[in-house]
C-alpha cells in the first residue's frame, strides 16, 4: 500500500485495521440489515464462493445469472474504458459488496482504489478474492460520518446500489461532496422512476420480496425518481430508452438502466 493511499481517511484515530480490513471504531457491526440481506441473496443465487467471485464478471453460459453478468461485462467494460481516458488518482466504491467491481476497475487502471460497505461477510470475501492487489483495500465505514466529511477521491461509483438508500438526495449531496475538484460520481446499474411508474415498481418489489419469503427486507429497499437529479450537474451517459439501446438490449443484451455522471 503506497503512503498516499487515502492517507487523510486510514490513518484516521477513528479508523482500525484487522486482519487485512479497515474499521470505522465507533460504527455498530452485526446489522439487521446484513442479517437479512445475505440470505435473501443466497435465495436469489447470488451468493458465490471465492473461486466464482474472483471471476465476476464472467460466468459460465449455463449459469442460470448469465444474462445478468453478461450485461453488468458490458456496463464495467463502458465505465472502465471511460475511466481510462480520466486517469483518476483516487477510487471509490461505496456499496462495493463482494469487491468484484473495484477490484476491475483497479486492474484497468493506476488508481488507488477502495470499497466501502457495511456488509462485513461479503466485505470479507473481497478481501480474500482481491489477490492481495497492491492499492486496493476495503472498509467497513458510514460515508455520512464526520470520516467522510471532506474531499477524498476523483472518481466515486455507486453501482446497483442506490436503492438500499432511502435519501437519494443526501446520497447523491454526500457523494458529491467526497469528490475532488474535477472528480466524478458514477451511478450505473440501478433504476429510476417516473412519478408515473414508481407506484407500480413499489408493488412488484413488495411481491418480490414476500414471493421469497423476505418481506422485511421491503424496509431497506427504496424507489428513487429522475426528477431527483434535477438539482445537480447530471448526464446520462448512458440512455437504455433511446432506440438503438432498446434494440441492443433486445438483440445483443445490453443493460435496461441508465449510466449517470454527476460532475463536480
Amino acid at each position: 500500500m503506497s503512503n498516499s493511499f487515502f492517507k487523510d481517511i486510514v490513518t484516521n484515530a477513528s479508523v482500525e485495521f484487522s486482519d487485512g480490513l479497515y474499521f470505522q471504531k465507533n460504527l455498530e457491526k452485526d446489522l439487521p440489515f446484513e442479517h437479512q440481506y445475505i440470505p435473501l441473496r443466497k435465495a436469489e443465487g447470488r451468493m458465490y464462493d471465492d473461486a466464482a467471485v474472483a471471476k465476476l464478471p464472467e460466468v459460465e453460459t449455463s449459469h442460470p445469472l448469465f444474462k445478468e453478468w453478461y450485461i453488468r461485462k458490458k456496463s464495467t467494460a463502458r465505465l472502465a474504458q471511460f475511466l481510462k481516458t480520466r486517469q483518476p488518482k483516487k477510487v471509490i466504491e461505496v456499496g462495493c459488496g463482494n469487491g468484484w467491481l473495484i477490484r476491475c476497475i483497479h486492474s484497468a487502471l493506476e488508481a488507488d482504489c477502495l470499497g466501502i460497505d457495511i456488509n462485513e461477510t461479503e466485505l470479507r470475501q473481497a478481501l480474500r478474492t482481491s489477490g492481495n492487489a497492491r492499492n486496493l483495500a476495503f472498509m467497513y465505514a458510514d460515508i455520512f460520518s464526520e470520516l467522510f466529511a471532506n474531499p477524498c477521491a476523483d472518481a466515486i461509483i455507486l453501482a446497483s446500489v442506490i436503492q438500499y438508500f432511502p435519501d437519494l438526495n443526501n446520497l447523491l449531496e454526500r457523494s458529491v461532496n467526497m469528490l475532488n475538484p474535477g472528480g466524478q460520481l458514477h451511478i450505473l446499474d440501478s433504476p429510476f422512476y417516473s412519478e408515473k411508474t414508481i407506484g407500480a415498481a413499489k408493488v412488484r418489489s413488495q411481491e418480490y420480496f414476500s414471493a421469497l419469503g423476505y418481506t422485511e427486507m421491503q424496509v431497506h429497499y427504496f424507489h428513487h425518481r429522475w426528477d431527483l437529479l434535477d438539482s445537480f450537474k447530471a448526464t446520462i451517459k448512458y440512455d437504455p430508452t433511446t432506440v438503438v439501446n432498446r434494440l441492443s438490449q433486445k438483440v445483443l443484451g445490453d443493460s435496461p438502466f441508465p449510466w449517470i455522471i454527476i460532475e463536480k
